[in-house]
């Protein structure tokens, strides 16, 4: 997937060793071959420390692999407390995917049942991914 070492701390949550190859010069810029960002890999391992030190540096609702973002990637990785950071934070949680995947089929996926139940009454329970234009966020 063309991931630098910094990528793989961050996918891995290990702050320690982002800081330090940060220290060294790693580039947190860089995307790797599917589009996603630092931040993404971040939502993806969990580490709220790590997300939160980067939220001031990444757009929040940016796109990654299959347009899919941060907050997507972290109700996708089941991790509440990195997944509430980033709505307290301005993420946009009616955005979908470019596969019309949306933030309940993500934290679906996740398994984290607190994740589906915050989402659950924000969209259509039974919308289709996969091109299927039907997907619609509930306005509240």
């Amino acid at each position: 997937m063309g991931q630098t070492p910094l990528m793989n701390a961050a996918w891995s949550g290990k702050k320690n060793v982002f800081d330090f190859l940060v220290s060294k010069g790693a580039d947190i810029t860089l995307t790797d071959d599917g589009n996603d960002n630092i931040l993404h890999l971040a939502c993806k391992g969990g580490n709220k420390a790590l997300v939160e030190h980067l939220l001031p540096m990444c757009d929040i609702n940016c796109r990654g692999h299959k347009g899919w973002t941060p907050v997507m990637k972290g109700a996708s990785s089941g991790n509440k407390d990195t997944f509430d950071l980033l709505l307290l934070n301005g993420a946009n949680p009616s955005l979908s995917g470019d596969d019309n995947d949306t933030l309940l089929h993500a934290a679906s996926r996740g398994g984290n049942i607190d994740i589906v139940r915050h989402v659950t009454g924000d969209f259509d329970i039974n919308t289709r991914g996969e091109n299927d234009a039907s997907c619609v966020w509930r306005s509240h």
